[in-house]
């Protein structure tokens, strides 16, 4: 049996969805034609906008494609299935992220995996001053 509840707020949040990224088409359409003022400070506030908009595009491209797919699984009858145990995904997991494949447990258990496969990292910054930035460094150790 379907659950239409769910599929129609899915139904309703890709919507929104799909609304916004016509709005980030057209707006970058506009930005596109936009001339770049030969002012350096104005120019970097420009490119900076049309870099975070076509970050935000993105990101809502990739929540539209996850939506999408709950929709297919939800069709399916798979959908609030953990993909690795066969067990149900909470309802409330479910509504913060309609997207989410697993249980809480395997979760977990995936990213313990795969937080041992690349070992720990720590960041360490060095006091040396080197020209006007402090030197970074991301070190990787192994227990």
């Amino acid at each position: 049996m379907r659950d239409t509840r769910t599929e129609r707020r899915l139904l309703r949040e890709l919507d929104l969805i799909v609304t916004r990224l016509d709005g980030h088409e057209r707006a970058a359409a506009r930005e596109s034609h936009q001339a770049l003022a030969g002012d350096l400070v104005e120019d970097a506030q420009v490119v900076e906008a049309q870099a975070l908009s076509e970050l935000n595009y993105g990101r809502l491209a990739r929540r539209a494609r996850t939506i999408r797919k709950a929709l297919v699984r939800l069709q399916e009858g798979d959908y609030g299935r953990c993909e690795a145990c066969g067990g149900a995904i909470p309802p409330a997991r479910l509504r913060a992220m309609p997207g989410v494949t697993t249980c809480l447990a395997c979760q977990e258990t995936a990213e313990r995996q795969r937080e041992a496969a690349s070992g720990p990292v720590s960041i360490r910054r060095s006091a040396r001053l080197r020209g006007h930035h402090f030197e970074r460094a991301v070190v990787r150790y192994s227990e």
